[in-house]
């Protein structure tokens, strides 16, 4: 009897060992559960904050357009389209070519270090805070989205601008020059006598997202649209006063020095690199679109003929051109007489 009672107090033990080993399993399985349970939820949060993030960089408007010119200015913006031709060679163009968007006008035109076009341009409808668009392409100018450039607001520096021009740095960057105006916006297509304007920079990863650089480029009287190139170890700048197109040099892209004027009559310039040491400048000359090349950034030849010619009843500026492979496009803003 005494073997068997013994025999009976080592079961019950082991039977409560074991429930005390499951107890103490079943805790570490609820707590594991719930650290994994908890940091899903984590990992889910985070995600959707990215998602909210990812949104925010997508390319869509700040706002809907206004119906009626915001400025006033029968000569100004809001009664501009941006129309997107082609060619061959780079001097002569199939045409008027089809409207991108209207009330909109100042474009300018790169392709990105991926491949895909980009089109900044002033926005006359006030669809982005900034004053400015950016138009995307994926598939060479074929279809186009649009939306607005956005600035990260920083004390002292530009949140609104026009007259866009890109370039791309050699880091990869996009700089945005942009104009700042220096007494309220433009009247009859043209800045006020004697007011000072301001070209000022921005840099960006996205293309839609900028963030203002300290200083700034040029401060001169008058001026608009900053045509930016870099020729050689030089960074040009050709900006227009007018019908008159003025040079300027740096030697880093951000602190310009005036150099001398180009020509008196044909400004509102786009310059670009056409190989073999050799750029093509188009600029606004008279009614049409002209062009002129330089190899030393300071000197230009005359090219014979215009680029490109108006409609009846139209008037044409603003050349912007890219090449695409053997095909060169250029964007460019239509008004009406």
């Amino acid at each position: 009897m005494s073997t068997l009672k013994k025999q009976r107090g080592f079961a019950i033990v082991e039977l409560i060992v074991g429930l005390i080993v499951i107890a103490a399993i079943s805790f570490v399985g609820y707590t594991v559960y719930k650290k994994v349970t908890n940091k899903k939820g984590q990992e889910t949060s985070t995600n959707q904050t990215a998602q909210t993030d990812n949104n925010e960089s997508e390319l869509k408007f700040d706002s809907d357009p206004v119906s009626s010119d915001p400025i006033g200015d029968k000569m100004g913006p809001f009664y501009h389209d941006i129309y997107l031709t082609t060619g061959q060679d780079g001097l002569t163009f199939n045409g008027k070519g089809k409207k991108l968007i209207e009330h909109a006008s100042v474009p300018d035109i790169i392709r990105l270090k991926d491949g895909r076009l980009a089109i900044y341009a002033v926005d006359a409808a006030k669809r982005s805070k900034s004053g400015l668009l950016v138009g995307i392409s994926k598939n060479g100018g074929e279809t186009w989205q649009f939306g607005s450039v956005r600035f990260n607001a920083t004390q002292n520096k530009p949140v609104t601008g026009a007259d866009p021009e890109v370039v791309l740095t050699e880091d990869g960057k996009i700089r945005l020059y942009l104009l700042v105006h220096g007494g309220g916006p433009a009247q009859n297509g043209m800045p006020a006598s004697g007011v000072k304007n301001k070209v000022q920079s921005a840099l960006s990863t996205d293309g839609i997202n900028f963030t203002p650089e300290d200083g700034v480029r040029v401060e001169y009287a008058e001026i608009t649209d900053p045509d930016v190139i870099k020729i050689g170890d030089i960074w040009y700048a050709y900006i227009s006063q007018g019908p008159k197109n003025i040079a300027f040099t740096s030697a880093d892209g951000l602190t310009f020095n005036e150099a001398k004027t180009i020509r008196g009559s044909g400004s509102v310039s786009n310059t670009v690199d056409i190989g073999d040491n050799q750029f093509r400048q188009y600029y606004c000359g008279g009614s049409a679109i002209k062009s002129a090349v330089t190899t030393d950034g300071l000197n230009f030849t005359d090219d014979s003929g215009n680029r490109l010619e108006p409609d009846s009843g139209e008037y044409i500026c603003d050349p912007a051109p890219v090449k695409v492979d053997s095909t060169w496009l250029m964007v460019y803003k239509v008004g009406h007489n």
